[in-house]
């Protein structure tokens, strides 16, 4: 992970690892990072020092993924998926698992055993006033999106059509500036452009 500067010009290096940095992203508070390296959930200061790893998930041959760290606008919450959608209180250390991933029993597929996915949860972005938490939802050959809200523990599927489409693929995904809407233009490689699309965030 690197840094550049407001000049345009000046590149920080912030992240050594001896393996490759899957995924992360930094506080709006103090410009912390979290990052996923090696199945391990790391944090660490905005100018790279002080590392600790929050969490291990162990290797991955072997283990479920911890994927898409995002932090709350507050820089108090770290939301990240790892069989299901989590929360981690950075002032605490605590972390809940608030939504668990979906599987059906475990099948024969190609002469392995595997649990195909009914639906799996991963964390994309807080709205502005940190009361929302959009979520991509995984199937077994699709995926769509829905809003969480942390107060209550409570999910809203988006509905419509092509929703599938808006938080897969090279999505850009906006919240409005009053936390009411998100935005999201979609573009696949080699797929004509779905255009923009502006979504409510209380009736999904």
């Amino acid at each position: 992970v690197f840094r550049m500067e407001r000049d345009g010009k000046t590149v920080t290096q912030l992240t050594f690892e001896p393996v490759n940095v899957t995924d992360y992203d930094a506080s709006l508070a103090d410009g912390s990072v979290a990052y996923i390296v090696n199945n391990q959930l790391v944090l660490v200061h905005g100018d790279g020092s002080n590392r600790r790893v929050l969490l291990d998930g162990g290797p991955r041959e072997n283990n479920p993924w911890l994927t898409s760290p995002v932090f709350s606008p507050d820089g108090g919450t770290l939301a990240y998926a790892y069989k299901g959608l989590n929360l981690y209180n950075l002032s605490t250390g605590a972390s809940n698992l608030v939504i668990e991933d979906k599987f059906e029993e475990p099948q024969l597929i190609h002469g392995v055993q595997q649990s195909l996915p009914i639906e799996t949860y991963h964390p994309r972005k807080y709205s502005p006033d940190g009361s929302k938490l959009l979520i991509h939802l995984l199937y077994t050959d699709t995926g769509s999106a829905a809003i969480y809200y942390p107060v209550d523990n409570t999910l809203v599927r988006l509905t419509g059509t092509d929703y599938d489409l808006i938080c897969c693929g090279s999505s850009r995904i906006e919240w409005s500036a009053d936390s009411s809407s998100f935005y999201a233009a979609i573009r696949y490689p080699g797929v004509d452009a779905n255009g923009m699309w502006r979504v409510d965030a209380v009736t999904g």
